[in-house]
């Protein structure tokens, strides 16, 4: 019966997933954000109806919720509080960190993970605080920084063990969409800081009508939730 559920739940999902994906792309009316949201949110109750005692899909769903947690603030509100949504954005970057170490063979390779992570980190940090050091919103930038570098880390041991199975490879093409996703916010915030204008690529890029954040987020969260789709 579980399974049928399941099942059941997977489909109508990625029906759903599919239709929201057309109406961010193509469809563009007055209060979508909360259509955008509401979407998110079904992402996280997804991991849930598929939540089973096991340490993955525990880690995918707590992932989400921050997440979800993080769009309240940028999508409902706006982007009035951008500090805390990257704090509860680097809170899921922790539960997909952990998530890629139980994909790590050995201890070793945990290591390995770990130490990447804190150097990347450690090192884009101080490279940010130096070019940055004056700006107000160093503390944006700084947590913004940290949460990019892991979700790159965490993008790497994933694609490292794709043959595993089909959840980790799930997760690999979910997080790389959601950098992709990430990187389009990120031409916006260097947009404003190094006042860019017509003629730069990126600004270009950026202002060419295409909404990359409409592309790549929706797929990315989709993706991520039904990596925990259990295996049986």
């Amino acid at each position: 019966m579980r399974k049928r559920v399941n099942f059941i739940w997977l489909i109508s999902f990625l029906t759903v997933s599919i239709a929201a994906w057309g109406i961010e792309i193509f469809w563009s009316f007055e209060g979508r954000h909360y259509l955008s949201y509401a979407f998110i949110l079904l992402c996280f109750v997804t991991a849930l109806m598929f939540l089973e005692k096991d340490r993955d899909r525990i880690l995918q769903s707590i992932a989400l919720f921050f997440t979800a947690c993080a769009d309240f603030f940028l999508i409902l509100l706006q982007g009035e509080y951008k500090t805390l949504a990257m704090v509860f954005f680097l809170c899921a970057q922790v539960a997909y960190a952990l998530r890629t170490l139980g994909f790590a063979k050995g201890k070793k390779e945990k290591i390995v993970n770990l130490s990447v992570r804190a150097g990347l980190s450690v090192a884009i940090a101080v490279v940010t605080a130096c070019l940055l050091w004056q700006d107000a919103q160093l503390p944006l930038y700084l947590i913004s920084v940290v949460y990019y570098a892991n979700l790159l880390v965490s993008i790497f041991f994933s694609f490292l063990h794709i043959k595993e199975g089909k959840p980790v490879l799930l997760t690999a093409i979910g997080l790389l969409l959601f950098a992709c996703c990430d990187v389009s916010i990120g031409f916006d915030f260097m947009i404003d800081i190094f006042a860019l204008s017509k003629g730069n690529f990126i600004y270009d890029l950026m202002h060419s009508g295409v909404s990359f954040v409409a592309i790549f987020y929706p797929p990315s969260q989709a993706l991520l939730a039904v990596s925990s789709y259990p295996k049986r």
